[in-house]
């Protein structure tokens, strides 16, 4: 298609009417060889947190905007999606969707993706703490996810959302997701970040779990598989100092945790 040792190709590829003449191209030769056209996939708007954006498309709107206006989104698309029954259970007469447009503009309430969540006195300062970090694709409230099962069942209500000494040490494992998140090309959601002790006990995490510390993320991602997005975090990690920690891959449970511990560590889970 092009070739980057010429100057003047390489120049065109940095042009986006260039792309997408390719784009199309391609998408021509494939409608002629197969006798079926090519489906574009909804494109998510890149104004939304990434946890909107992955229930969008799931939910086959046109974008995330799309997907709020929706006067009753379905149960299954609440967040998160792999909920349990008792998780999706709604008041009557109460719309089912979990995101409102404050979150998706960014114009507030804070903790707008956060379905009643607890009044936090430091949740202003948390807001500017993540913005100073200059992440590209996702929120402050989405490192604040209490986890499904905070939500109901026996371990209800023992999250807490991180204390203020432990914020440091999410830093560089932020930026690490952020990066995967670049890499990948594709919107990624936090389904575990911050967890008390108690939660984490509950859940049957580890004792030394670095999620306690506030220096895990656990995540998902709307395309690939968990292989995949490994592959992705162990090229980063091997690239950048500051990603340097643990990476474990649950293939049957469908998401990547990731750590900045400072040393590598590696393993495979159910």
């Amino acid at each position: 298609m092009s070739f980057l040792d010429r100057a003047d190709q390489e120049t065109k590829l940095g042009s986006q009417t260039y792309l997408q003449n390719i784009a199309k191209a391609i998408a021509a030769g494939l409608e002629a060889f197969t006798g079926a056209a090519v489906v574009t996939p909804p494109m998510p708007s890149p104004d939304a947190g990434d946890a909107i954006e992955v229930a969008a498309m799931a939910a086959g709107a046109a974008d995330a905007e799309t997907f709020l206006e929706l006067a009753s989104v379905p149960a299954r698309f609440k967040y998160p999606p792999e909920a349990s029954t008792a998780d999706l259970t709604e008041d009557a007469g109460k719309p089912a969707g979990l995101f409102s447009k404050a979150f998706v503009n960014n114009t507030g309430p804070a903790l707008a993706l956060i379905s009643g969540a607890p009044p936090w006195e430091h949740l202003g300062e948390f807001v500017t703490f993540i913005g100073n970090l200059g992440l590209a694709h996702f929120s402050p409230d989405e490192f604040l996810f209490l986890g499904a099962s905070n939500a109901a069942g026996t371990c209800k209500g023992r999250n807490t959302f991180p204390p203020k000494p432990l914020w440091k040490n999410i830093k560089n494992t932020a930026l690490m997701l952020d990066a995967i998140r670049k890499e990948l090309g594709a919107p990624i959601r936090i389904l575990s970040c911050y967890r008390a002790e108690p939660y984490n006990t509950c859940i049957g995490g580890e004792s030394g779990s670095l999620h306690m510390k506030f220096n895990a993320i656990d995540f998902t991602c709307s395309q690939g598989t968990p292989e995949i997005w490994r592959r992705v975090a162990d090229r980063l990690r091997s690239s950048d100092t500051k990603f340097m920690g643990g990476i474990g891959v649950y293939p049957s449970s469908n998401f990547v945790h990731i750590d900045t511990r400072g040393t590598e560590a590696n393993w495979s889970g159910g």
